[in-house]
């Protein structure tokens, strides 16, 4: 995912290009599973700022596995 640079006040906010990963497999037609991967690089950058002493950052890196069960 890519953005552009967006401006918060005075400031300039560069966006680096986030890579987030995921996979699905089907065992058979009942069960399936899937990993997802947030923010796979676990770069840390600025997502806004709100004043000069006030600053929020991205997430760190995420990992969820979800299984399924179908009848």
């Amino acid at each position: 995912m890519a953005q552009s640079p967006s401006r918060q006040g005075s400031y300039v906010i560069d966006n680096p290009t986030i890579v987030e990963l995921f996979g699905r497999y089907r065992f058979n037609r009942h069960w399936e599973t899937q990993v997802n991967v947030h923010n796979l690089t676990d770069k840390r950058y600025i997502e806004s700022i709100i004043t000069n002493g006030l600053v929020e950052t991205n997430d760190p890196r995420q990992v969820t596995v979800d299984v399924k069960y179908r009848w």
